[in-house]
């Protein structure tokens, strides 16, 4: 297991095989809109139509409420969607969240591999016009 910088994909690219992970597991990654499209082109990069994505998330912490129906509006186009398991955020263990919170897994599967490769060479080569343009 690795974490990855959602940020550069071509960091990504030197350190992860795309299509090797049979299972990728995503937890409470939905907080600041800025990472929101970095991250599903990270994982979009990464699987295949084989690949298992588990993206697990709470709806509200202490201090913050996420957007999540903002999220799924972003992944639904090279998604299919589902609802796993629904729970109490005080059933799930963790600490620091919103006790009357719920938590919901979902799993994700790749719809169509080719509209996920044509969005993560766009989003390759805007991260390309950014670099030269900083560097």
């Amino acid at each position: 297991m690795k974490a990855l910088d959602w940020n550069h994909l071509d960091n990504t690219l030197e350190e992860q095989v795309p299509g090797a992970a049979d299972i990728i597991l995503l937890s409470d990654v939905v907080y600041f809109p800025h990472l929101w499209k970095p991250l599903p082109h990270t994982v979009l990069l990464l699987s295949t139509q084989e690949t298992l994505v588990l993206w697990a998330n709470c709806d509200g912490y202490a201090h913050f409420t996420p957007d999540l129906a903002g999220f799924l509006a972003l992944i639904e186009p090279f998604y299919s969607v589902i609802v796993e398991e629904e729970r109490l955020q005080s059933d799930s263990g963790g600490h620091g969240g919103n006790t009357s919170g719920r938590v919901a897994i979902r799993s994700l599967r790749l719809l169509d591999s080719e509209v996920a490769r044509d969005e993560v060479e766009k989003a390759m080569e805007k991260s390309c016009i950014v670099k030269r343009c900083l560097g």
